[in-house]
């Protein structure tokens, strides 16, 4: 029992770390493809600041957030179950390139 606990934990931090990378892997090809890191972070801005109002966040279920480029509903204490890096932390790889 102990066994399995463990190794559902290990699969899930596997999946966690393989999502990330190839988040990262995906925003460095597109600095490669456009040689322009800057913009590809200003849109990664732009997609971040664009957030449903308080009206939409009652409106809509919390079932329609993966339509969503950027988590409307998301609180920042879960980002210790995400599995994709924070737009933060993807801006920030982007300007250091």
């Amino acid at each position: 029992m102990v066994l399995r606990r463990k190794q559902r934990k290990q699969r899930r931090e596997s999946t966690t770390n393989f999502n990330c990378n190839r988040s990262i892997a995906a925003d460095a090809t597109g600095v490669k493809l456009t040689r322009y890191p800057t913009g590809l972070a200003s849109a990664l801005k732009k997609i971040k600041h664009e957030s449903l109002t308080q009206e939409d966040k009652h409106r809509f279920p919390k079932a329609v957030a993966p339509l969503f480029i950027s988590d409307p509903f998301k609180k920042k204490f879960i980002n210790l179950f995400s599995t994709h890096p924070s737009i933060d932390d993807r801006i920030s790889k982007l300007e250091r390139m």
